[in-house]
């Protein structure tokens, strides 16, 4: 099971720590298939998403990809795994 985030917000309000947290408490919820791992990728040109989804709980997994339709850039691999503790960041 694939989530593509197109798009990110450039303000993060409380209702956007929310849907990280929605998005989780969801995946880990499904009996079938069991979720272990929820993974997304960032544009290695996006610093603030990535700062973001770190502060999410989400973790580089060492992995990436090129850009669709642009082989010079690339896309990182984050992710979070079931039992990693998921607090929302205090600033």
């Amino acid at each position: 099971m694939i989530m593509l985030v197109k798009h990110l917000i450039r303000a993060v309000a409380d209702d956007d720590w929310a849907l990280f947290g929605a998005v989780l408490e969801w995946s880990w919820s499904l009996a079938e298939p069991r979720v272990d791992r929820v993974r997304l990728f960032v544009h290695e040109a996006n610093p603030r998403a990535h700062a973001l989804e770190v502060k999410a709980g989400f973790r580089a997994t060492g992995l990436s990809v090129p850009v669709p339709g642009d082989g010079t850039r690339r896309e990182v691999e984050l992710a979070v795994t079931r039992n990693r503790t998921r607090d929302r960041p205090q600033d």
